[in-house]
């Protein structure tokens, strides 16, 4: 079992993640835009993945 102890300091951080999570979400990108983050993103994770897993393949 993990004990934890919420501090003044950890939950101004988590206010403060939650405030900036709400400022990114409401920001409407174009859909061009918004389409090559995807990309880039699915990208990167399968490459992270294929790493993990000893694939010697680059990013590239």
């Amino acid at each position: 079992m993990l004990k934890v102890t919420l501090t003044n300091e950890i939950l101004h951080t988590i206010t403060q993640i939650e405030k900036n999570r709400f400022e990114i979400d409401s920001v409407k990108l174009p859909a061009t835009v918004t389409n090559r983050l995807r990309k880039n993103s699915k990208k990167k994770s399968s490459y992270a993945s294929n790493k993990i897993e000893g694939n010697p393949l680059t990013e590239r």
